[in-house]
């Protein structure tokens, strides 16, 4: 999972700079972790949904792939 996070984050990042990417595709965890932040969803055991400790181990990797690439393209939005 992390890798498929790293390939799609790494390819917003190519288009960001100009350069040609295939198809990008979301992972299903992020749509999944949007989902449950915009509706307010607590992602913790025995919250609303009670989710299962293997979806929340997807989600903090999911959010720290995001919070990754939100410095690094900050960094170069700054640095240009």
């Amino acid at each position: 999972m992390g890798e498929e996070l790293e390939d799609y984050y790494g390819k917003l990042n190519e288009l960001r700079n100009g350069l040609t990417v295939g198809e990008i595709v979301t992972p299903e965890i992020l749509i999944y972790l949007e989902m449950c932040e915009s509706n307010g969803i607590p992602l913790m055991d025995g919250g609303l949904l009670n989710q299962p400790h293997i979806f929340l181990i997807e989600a903090s990797i999911a959010r720290t792939k995001r919070s990754m690439f939100e410095q690094i393209s900050g960094a170069k939005t700054n640095g240009s």
